[in-house]
């Protein structure tokens, strides 16, 4: 965790460079009803993760092993509609992989996508420019003056807002 009293937007996406976990399972009535193997998240800093000229950051994501089990839902036109269709388990998988370069505040997400077997694949991606450090300081400031109430709430939504519209 970074020593500053305030972490800063920067300071906050510093805080690791790979994470992963697994296995997780929700159940309903005490029944694996969806299960992931694991999933991991790697992010690259250059030139480094504590480098004070930080010029970009990149992101990987995936999970292995995803499972959604439908056969104890309690909506029986639901069931029988996924039987139907051969669908009363899916498995599938997710990704992301995503950059933020800092200078220009240019975001690029190049893939979010969740791949379910026998069904298809649904993908998206953006491209948004203007998101500098500065910009997100400045936003988190406002949020959190306008979260923490006391004062003229419809002003400072004008003021987030207009920060946005920027």
């Amino acid at each position: 965790v970074p020593g500053s009293a305030s972490p800063t937007v920067v300071d906050s996406v510093r805080l690791f460079g790979a994470a992963s976990a697994g296995p997780i399972a929700l159940t309903m009535h005490g029944t694996p009803a969806f299960t992931i193997d694991g999933f991991s998240v790697t992010t690259t800093f250059k030139p480094s993760q504590t480098a004070a000229d930080l010029e970009s950051i990149d992101s990987t994501g995936s999970t292995s092993g995803m499972k959604l089990d439908m056969t104890g839902m309690d909506d029986a036109e639901g069931l029988a509609q996924a039987k139907a269709l051969g669908l009363e388990t899916m498995t599938g998988k997710v990704i992301e992989n995503g950059g933020w370069t800092l200078k220009d505040g240019h975001i690029a997400i190049s893939e979010v996508s969740i791949d379910i077997d026998k069904v298809g694949k649904l993908k998206f991606a953006t491209d948004i420019t203007g998101y500098t450090p500065a910009f997100l300081q400045a936003l988190n400031t406002e949020l959190q003056t306008l979260t923490a109430g006391g004062s003229d709430s419809a002003a400072q939504g004008q003021q987030t807002a207009a920060l946005l519209a920027a």
